[in-house]
């Protein structure tokens, strides 16, 4: 199997839809699916929602399916470095010559599903989710698990039925798209729970699990909530046990760092137990959870300097992300290397980021959404920093390099376009990633 290269035509249609933006409405999806033949009814579907950790959350339940023999799919959003990495079944990517075949089935009837449209475009989101359904469908998988991209009610995700629905965390974020207040947010991603399916929901405050039981009771779903049908007993050293309505799994070591990746592996167990219907092999979940790899979430790339990768994109993301490397690198020298973009709560998030560190660099990336570095460092200045402004990320990286010296950690955050960014640099220099 070639390996995915990341460069290629269908690649370069999707960026050419970048300008149409987002569609609150499942039309797109469903005429482009109709032309498709309706390939999200070919296999079975676990749908992940939340506000952080949908994506190590949907690969933790895809390798925990995979060890179990059940063939299974698995697409994430978004990308870091190529579309490729978005679309996999069991592990591993969609090669090259998949990806180019399904995306000319998929440009061919997007100009035909358009027609229906009285002039509405299909979305890249749409496409590439398409995409993503009509390879699992030609792939034969029994299961694919699909990470929402935004919200619920209208991500394009959702023109598949999920028999079982995840749903992290509820946090604020994304409120230009799913409303202003924390109840409106969660409303919003209350609406994968379907009729009749199995819900799994992580920690959330007693106001949206409210809502979470209200949604269940209208849609007769069956709603497992954390703290009370499963659970994390307890961590010791760097393992964790999970109990669940079924089993009780211990010593589980997890392959991805960072303090709140035990919450996202309860939740990924009992979500995955739900669907396989029964309880797993405790052997297979240590070798399952060990093994996942999620890049650009709390990624240590060891070097002189260290550089420390993690996608933290809203207020909760780098709080959790302060919190821990005030305990990771204790006495270590941190240079931030930053970029958020614009819909996002930059003064607050820059606020927390100055607790880990006051050396801290501001750069845009190649994302026309970003804010302006000059824009971040007037946030900073109000709290007495003076910040490095450097709008390309290349020079950016070199001189948070630079400044970390061989001892001191380069810390990559905000933004997981800048995560994506900076990734892509490193593998151009031949950095070799754990």
């Amino acid at each position: 199997m070639a390996a995915p290269t990341g460069s290629s035509n269908f690649s370069a249609y999707l960026d050419s839809l970048a300008n149409f933006g987002i569609e609150p409405s499942l039309d797109g999806i469903e005429a482009l699916c109709r032309r498709l033949g309706d390939p999200q009814k070919q296999f079975d579907v676990i749908q992940i929602t939340g506000t952080n950790g949908k994506t190590s959350t949907a690969r933790m339940i895809q390798a925990l399916l995979t060890a179990h023999g059940v063939v299974c799919g698995l697409y994430l959003s978004p990308h870091l470095t190529a579309y490729h990495e978005r679309i996999g079944v069991d592990g591993a990517e969609i090669n090259d010559a998949d990806f180019e075949e399904i995306g000319r089935l998929v440009r061919e009837q997007t100009a035909v599903a358009e027609r229906s449209l009285d002039g509405r475009r299909i979305t890249q989101f749409e496409a590439i989710t398409a995409a993503a359904l009509a390879y699992f469908a030609r792939r034969r998988v029994q299961v694919a698990v699909l990470e929402v991209g935004m919200g619920g009610r209208w991500d394009a995700t959702s023109i598949a039925t999920p028999l079982v629905a995840a749903i992290t965390n509820v946090t604020m974020d994304h409120a230009d798209w799913l409303g202003p207040e924390l109840a409106d947010i969660a409303g919003e991603k209350s609406y994968v729970i379907r009729a009749g399916n199995t819900v799994v929901a992580g920690p959330a405050s007693p106001e949206v699990e409210a809502i979470f039981e209200a949604r269940a009771q209208t849609q007769g779903a069956r709603l497992l909530k954390s703290g009370r049908d499963f659970s994390r007993l307890a961590t010791t050293g760097d393992t964790v046990a999970i109990k669940t309505t079924a089993a009780t799994y211990d010593g589980i070591a997890l392959g991805v760092a960072g303090p709140w990746q035990p919450d996202n592996a309860v939740t990924a167990v009992a979500a995955a137990e739900a669907y396989f219907k029964q309880p797993f092999d405790v052997e297979l979940v240590r070798r399952a959870l060990a093994a996942v790899r999620s890049p650009g979430r709390a990624e240590l790339v060891p070097g002189e300097p260290d550089i420390f990768l993690d996608g933290a994109h809203n207020l909760d993301g780098v709080n959790g992300l302060v919190d821990y490397l005030k305990t990771r690198f204790t006495g270590r020298k941190l240079v931030l290397l930053v970029s958020i973009l614009r819909d996002k709560a930059a003064p607050a998030m820059v606020a927390k980021l100055l607790e880990a560190g006051r050396e801290i660099i501001f750069t845009a990336g190649d994302n026309p959404r970003c804010l302006k570095p000059s824009e971040l460092a007037r946030l900073a200045k109000e709290h007495g920093v003076s910040a490095t402004e450097e709008p390309q990320a290349e020079a950016a990286l070199a001189k948070a390099k630079s400044e970390a010296g061989e001892s001191g950690v380069v810390v990559v955050t905000g933004s997981l376009y800048l995560v994506g960014e900076i990734r892509k640099l490193l593998k151009n220099q031949a950095v070799t990633f754990p």
